[in-house]
């Protein structure tokens, strides 16, 4: 990825899936931490996919910097979902602005939102892909006897 994400990213905890909790202590720590960022990666795609298709187009440059962060500490799993920061700009049309000039707001912009409704939209999915891709990749891995 280019570089850290602009304000404004989006953040999905899943918690309980107790199934799917015990068939990661069935493997090793590293192979339940690879399935597992795997797995938000793909449930991240699902919003960025549905992101660019929705989001307002002008030369291109928010829409190509949509983009996710998967990271690791202290043993959790996150995705963020959000914009580059050459591209950080979509949190004002996610959230629209006042428009400012000389010190006076003189205007302001509708918000035209497209990040927190392709969250919606896939709100449903997420967890279901990501359980379904985390089992694949245990199921991967016991069958390269890596678990």
């Amino acid at each position: 990825m280019a570089g850290p994400l602009a304000p404004g990213a989006v953040e999905v905890k899943i918690i309980g899936m107790e199934e799917l909790r015990a068939d990661l202590r069935d493997v090793s720590k590293r192979v339940a931490t690879n399935a597992i960022r795997s797995a938000i990666r793909q449930a991240g795609k699902l919003v960025i996919d549905s992101a660019k298709a929705r989001v307002p187009v002008r030369r291109g440059k928010l829409r190509k910097g949509i983009t996710q962060r998967v990271s690791t500490k202290r043993g959790v799993v996150r995705t963020k979902v959000g914009f580059l920061r050459k591209a950080y700009y979509g949190m004002f049309v996610e959230l629209g602005h006042a428009v400012v000039s000389h010190g006076k707001v003189v205007g302001s912009v509708s918000a035209r939102p497209f990040l927190r409704p392709a969250l919606a939209e896939n709100e449903g999915l997420i967890s279901d892909v990501f359980a379904g891709f985390v089992r694949g990749q245990i199921a991967k891995r016991r069958a390269k006897g890596q678990g």
